[in-house]
């Protein structure tokens, strides 16, 4: 009885989230950019690495 209900939740979520997707994955790539710049790129030149780094 619960594999029906789930099936058609799912199913209802996947053709509600099909006109979001656009923007959660925009969003999530956002996310993705600005750690980089915070954390990767910082953490990437400390060591004195500075031009080897940028390139």
């Amino acid at each position: 009885m619960v594999e029906p209900i789930s099936a058609v939740v799912g199913v209802l979520a996947v053709t509600f989230m099909t006109t979001l997707l656009p923007f959660a994955l925009s969003f999530a790539a956002g996310a993705m950019i600005f750690v980089v710049v915070e954390e990767v790129i910082p953490g990437s030149k400390e060591k004195g690495n500075r031009d080897w780094a940028s390139m």
